[in-house]
């Protein structure tokens, strides 16, 4: 059912948490499931394209905007709309209908736990982003591999006899 009929059904609606149940078709989704829409939700949050340079960059509002979609998405029969004329939903018109009435906090009241999980592996995927490539010891690191391939690079040259003939005949000359 798309947001905008459920909309109509729900400000008609005398028993609106009759409804909003009715409407939650799961209250659990597989570990690896959550895993793989988390590390998705933090790989569009937490870089954007600066200058043609992927930069990270977090963007912490819609983290939780497609935390919300997921959550409408896996576990309701609710679709977003989509925008007239495009392939683009109107997450935003959906979502503060679903905002202003409460209904996103009752829906994860009715899911329960399995939401919280949810919220806590998106948290834990962010978090291990930020550990894994954007702390000081990773850079270091880095830097380290780096410069040591530069070395062994020059180690190989210089240890090439013809190499090694030329740099005395220009240091003589």
């Amino acid at each position: 059912m798309l947001i905008s009929e459920f909309t109509k059904e729900f400000q008609n609606s005398k028993q609106k948490d009759k409804l909003i149940q009715k409407h939650i078709i799961k209250k659990y989704i597989p570990y690896t499931t959550k895993v793989n829409l988390a590390k998705k939700i933090v790989a569009t949050c937490s870089y954007k394209e600066v200058n043609k340079k992927r930069m990270f960059i977090l963007d912490s509002p819609m983290r939780y905007l497609l935390y919300v979609r997921c959550i409408i998405e896996e576990y309701t029969d609710l679709d977003f709309d989509l925008i007239p004329e495009t392939d683009l939903f109107d997450l935003s018109k959906d979502i503060d209908f679903l905002e202003e009435n409460h209904i996103i906090e009752d829906i994860i009241k009715v899911i329960g736990r399995d939401a919280d999980d949810f919220s806590k592996i998106i948290n834990l995927v962010l978090s291990d982003e930020i550990d894994n490539n954007r702390s000081l010891i990773p850079f270091l690191e880095t830097k380290m591999q780096t410069s040591s391939l530069v070395f062994s690079a020059i180690e190989n040259i210089l240890n090439n006899e013809n190499i090694q003939e030329k740099l005395i005949n220009m240091i003589e000359n």
